[in-house]
């Protein structure tokens, strides 16, 4: 599975929670630099917000924008297939 994959798993399964940057590097076992880029793509898709604080970067899924949401729809169907 590849990284954005992951990334994208891990904020679909928690979509209120703000992760903050090596947070979910952690989670999601990715390099903190990979991260930067797969969220700065997903930024600018509309998928995720990123805020930053002082020198912490919040990262969060932007549940106001529609594609977000059928990208989620997709991903719950595809669990539930896999089950």
């Amino acid at each position: 599975m590849d990284n954005k994959k992951k990334v994208l798993r891990i904020l679909f399964e928690n979509p209120t929670y703000s992760f903050h940057l090596r947070e979910l590097a952690r989670k999601g076992k990715v390099h903190p630099n990979s991260l930067i880029k797969i969220t700065d793509e997903l930024k600018s898709e509309g998928i995720v917000t990123k805020n930053k604080k002082k020198h912490l970067i919040e990262i969060k899924l932007n549940l106001e924008n529609e594609k977000t949401i059928f990208v989620k729809k997709i991903e719950n169907l595809k669990g539930v297939f896999d089950s």
